[in-house]
């Protein structure tokens, strides 16, 4: 059968597509045993955990994944980035032969095979669609994932707690060693907005929603020192340490979730006086804070941070200037374990990525962030850790207020 190429550009998951040909964005129907998991179950928000990993290369580079069921009959256990920098879910196939795809769990057979118009393929066709993405992963590099589409079911959690959607996903039949194999998940759910995806028949947060009563389209993310947590459906209050501060989506037609910043500021020194306009990006996929070429040395130079004993790294703080409020990092926040700047120069192309600022896990410790593609906006808040210990408290935690934020997610 000859296959179609539908190519796509990504930049740390992020996704720009082009078509060979028109496609009509009809979303497949959602089947029985699928709209049966979600039947009867409420608004309330989904709340999942997170477990931070290192890289298969190099422990400095860090993920926060998360746990999912693939399939109905015989469902697949399979560890997942849950991307907020792209746009589809992609799964390794049982044919996927690369070095990258060996020590994956493989997506399960059985799926039906769609087109990326959401249609089933079926005995007769002369088409079907393919697709290869380019990644340009912020910590990794850049390599390619080739692979067809199917209509898969994607099921999160257990009992009460659970949702399920059934969706297409990208079976990838190749995978470059680079950025892939150093990858420490087997898949990425991608949490990007529309522009992201090929079609709606591959938009996991718009299935997810089916056959829930009042869910509210929001997801929001929280990372801790150890660990960390994502919701669907709404947020959860008690991981807030401050109220949520709302903005638009910057440029929603790009498909990214990102806001304007006004300026970029370390201490009293403006590094950024963003003329030519600047936006932060928050990028799950990203351990490190990912700066534009132009103003990297600036910004390195001003972030001079050392260690202090019994106190951490000390430094001056970065400060994000948006639209009537400003997002703060603490030398502690944006600093390695070694008390360097967790800072790395983004050379992407402008048009379209001049002036954007990646915001990852460095980000995301210190800020609760609420995704909402309802309204297309973004809601940020302090966020507010909890200390995990094993037995009694401690003697001198008796009757102590509450942990300062940010220490690490139980």
């Amino acid at each position: 059968m000859p296959v179609a190429t539908l190519g796509l550009r990504t930049i740390g998951a992020v996704l720009l597509t082009t078509y060979l040909e028109a496609c009509a964005e009809l979303a497949p129907p959602i089947n029985e045993s699928t709209r049966q998991k979600n039947e009867g179950k409420t608004g309330q928000p989904r709340i999942f955990k997170l477990e931070k990993v290192s890289s298969q290369l190099a422990t400095s580079n860090t993920f926060y994944v998360g746990n999912v069921l693939v399939g109905v009959s015989q469902p697949q256990a399979m560890r997942v980035l849950f991307d907020t920098a792209s746009g589809h879910i992609i799964l390794p196939s049982e044919s996927c032969s690369s070095t990258a795809c060996q020590g994956k769990r493989r997506r399960p057979k059985g799926a039906v095979a769609i087109n990326s118009d959401g249609l089933r393929i079926t005995k007769g066709m002369k088409r079907r669609d393919a697709l290869k993405i380019e990644f340009s992963q912020v910590d990794l590099g850049d390599g390619d994932a080739d692979g067809v589409i199917v209509r898969e079911t994607i099921c999160l959690g257990q009992g009460d707690n659970s949702a399920c959607a059934q969706v297409g996903v990208i079976s990838a039949t190749d995978l470059t060693e680079v950025p892939f194999k150093a990858m420490p998940h087997d898949g990425v759910v991608g949490l990007g907005l529309d522009a992201l995806r090929v079609g709606q028949a591959m938009n996991f947060l718009g299935h997810l929603a089916m056959g829930i009563e009042d869910f509210t389209p929001q997801f929001a993310i929280g990372l801790g020192h150890m660990g960390g947590e994502i919701s669907f459906g709404g947020y959860d209050p008690t991981r807030l340490a401050g109220p949520l501060r709302w903005l638009p989506v910057a440029r929603p037609e790009d498909g990214f979730w990102q806001v304007w910043i006004r300026s970029v500021r370390v201490g009293n020194i403006t590094v950024d006086a963003c003329t030519g306009g600047c936006r932060g990006l928050v990028d799950t996929g990203a351990s490190k804070l990912g700066v534009p070429v132009p103003s990297a040395a600036k910004l390195q130079a001003a972030l001079t941070t050392v260690p202090e004993p019994g106190v951490g790294c000390t430094g001056p703080a970065l400060q994000f200037e948006l639209d009537g409020f400003s997002l703060t990092l603490r030398a502690e926040d944006y600093s390695s374990t070694a008390c360097e700047p967790h800072v790395t120069p983004m050379p992407l192309p402008d048009p379209p990525f001049g002036g954007v600022y990646v915001l990852g896990e460095t980000f995301l410790k210190r800020y609760y962030t609420v995704f909402d593609w309802g309204t297309r906006q973004m809601g940020f808040a302090l966020a507010t850790g909890r200390f995990v210990r094993i037995g009694q408290p401690a003697p001198e935690a008796v009757g102590k207020p509450t942990p300062q934020p940010f220490e690490l997610f139980a």
